[in-house]
């Protein structure tokens, strides 16, 4: 059985009480969960997001569609490490890099299933993960029945029209949708190398060896450059020792004057 924090209503900070997972819905104790938006964007950067159907054995809303994959955090547990275990868990995902934190968001409601009350109580951590695909049959069986791509506006609309289909919270969505469209900036973030060690040999083929990669990110400038040099560092020690000058650069897909930055590692 789950065992969760209860945080104090007056400053939402952590109580050092713990209950199990049934009682606190029953009380509607106020606690912590991650909830995590897998995304990906087509050529012309249209984005679709990952939901998942719940399992019908599930207590709360069985059958309906729901976010990419969300847990409760439990003892000994943080956001972040309940973000990535549930990734994993769920949906077979281990991201080279963590998701990206979006926003916290509160939610409270009550309802009743299989004739047992329900409250949810709790503070949502959103984050987002940006990838180029998934395997839609790689899921956890007991909690979910399938995986379902759909274009972002629409599932949008589809919760301000009340289908029941889904059993997504539409002000945190509506709050998601705004973040990754207008708030958060969109950096594309490009890595090359244009002068390889000459010792670089076969690997890398010449001494004029040519390497350019470019993957998106939703965040800040600075958040961007971070992820860049985590990239770099990667780059080193996975694919080649050798190189000898690796360069980074931001660009805004947005932006008329897109040479953010051009630094050296």
């Amino acid at each position: 059985m789950e065992r969760l924090e209860v945080l104090l209503k007056k400053d939402e900070s952590l109580s050092g009480i713990f209950k199990d997972r049934d009682a606190v819905h029953r009380d509607g104790d106020l606690h912590r969960s991650a909830h995590v938006w897998v995304v990906r964007s087509d050529e012309k950067g249209k984005l679709s997001v990952l939901l998942q159907r719940r399992s019908l054995n599930k207590d709360a809303f069985p059958g309906c569609l729901d976010t990419s994959c969300a847990g409760h955090v439990v003892e000994s547990e943080t956001y972040e490490s309940t973000a990535l275990r549930e990734l994993e868990e769920e949906l077979g995902i281990v991201p080279p890099n963590p998701p990206i934190f979006l926003f916290d968001f509160r939610v409270k409601w009550e309802r009743e299933f299989r004739g047992q009350k329900f409250i949810n109580n709790e503070i949502d951590r959103v984050v987002m993960l940006e990838v180029q695909d998934v395997d839609l049959n790689r899921f956890q069986r007991e909690e979910i029945s399938e995986l379902v791509w759909q274009d972002i506006e629409e599932v949008k609309y589809a919760l301000r029209d009340l289908d029941k289909r889904y059993c997504i919270d539409l002000p945190l969505y509506e709050e998601f949708v705004l973040f990754v469209g207008s708030k958060s900036r969109h950096y594309n973030i490009h890595i090359g190398d244009y002068a390889s060690h000459p010792d670089a040999g076969s690997y890398a083929g010449s001494d004029e060896w040519v390497y350019h990669e470019i993957y998106p990110f939703y965040g800040t400038r600075a958040a961007a450059i971070a992820r860049a040099k985590a990239h770099i560092a990667r780059f080193r020690e996975d694919k080649s020792p050798y190189v000898a000058s690796l360069r980074y650069w931001l660009t805004n897909p947005d932006d008329d004057d897109t040479d953010i930055t051009n630094e050296e590692e």
